[in-house]
């Protein structure tokens, strides 16, 4: 699933103008309530003109079954719930992806869907039939794509995770509790998801303690995604003057 560097006989060239993250055009995590016995659509992303996507990540819950359409096409992968699924190739998509959930259980669920990936701005340049080989491309062109593939390549390394995910549960009080992984060293997390159980508000900071304005409510989550693996080294809580919270935090290593 890449682009073709040459192609002749009728047939064109794509050449990728500069990449972005895909976070840049949607939420990378979407969900929907699927009320029991329907099909749902979860996640949804069409594509602007000009616009290709690789999509190299994908995490979706374990309580639904999943059907994964990419440009109108279903997708022959089997998709499980509580895994996170690195595609090497990625997979192309040049019009629209969606995720459909199906909930065959006794109650409606909440089905969500993670989607991660790099987005390209690609020039599509055409030639004339012919049926001998052409001239090679000036050194100049074959420098440009060279360069963009070495940025993807890099982009990807940077972005993807390392695979693990795992829950921490932490009980806050009005003394700042400040995160450590089991060795005593910094967490080098990539993202994570964090959950006021509730009964006070607790402030979150990360990397440096800087006291939020405003608290995480109970019974709220928030997400933490610095777009970059090992990017979260501290985690700061700390609840107000006599207050007190228990949070769950589900991590993306």
């Amino acid at each position: 699933m890449c682009y073709n560097s040459r192609s002749w006989v009728g047939e064109k060239m794509r050449i990728s103008l500069g990449s972005f993250p895909l976070k840049n055009l949607t939420d990378l995590e979407q969900s929907a309530i699927v009320p029991k016995g329907k099909e749902v659509k979860v996640f949804n992303l069409k594509l602007p003109q000009g616009i290709v996507c690789f999509v190299y990540k994908v995490a979706v819950s374990d309580n639904t079954k999943w059907k994964w359409i990419i440009d109108g096409e279903e997708v022959d992968f089997h998709l499980e719930g509580n895994k996170i699924y690195h595609f090497d190739p990625p997979f192309l998509v040049r019009d629209f992806i969606e995720f459909y959930a199906k909930n065959d259980g006794n109650s409606d669920t909440i089905a969500t869907v993670f989607c991660d990936g790099i987005c390209h701005k690609e020039a599509i340049i055409g030639y004339p039939q012919r049926i001998t080989p052409p001239p090679l491309v000036p050194q100049q062109d074959l420098s440009e794509v060279v360069n963009s593939l070495k940025e993807i390549k890099n982009t990807l390394e940077i972005k993807t995770a390392e695979g693990e995910v795992f829950d921490r549960k932490v009980e806050v009080t009005d003394a700042i509790k400040m995160l450590y992984d089991e060795k005593g060293k910094g967490l080098n997390w990539t993202a994570c998801d964090i959950t006021n159980a509730g009964p006070d508000p607790v402030y979150i900071a990360v990397n440096k303690w800087i006291r939020p304005e405003s608290p995480l409510l109970p019974g709220l989550t928030t997400n933490i995604d610095f777009g970059k693996r090992g990017a979260i080294k501290k985690l700061y809580l700390v609840c107000d003057k006599g207050k007190r919270a228990t949070v769950h935090i589900r991590v993306l290593k």
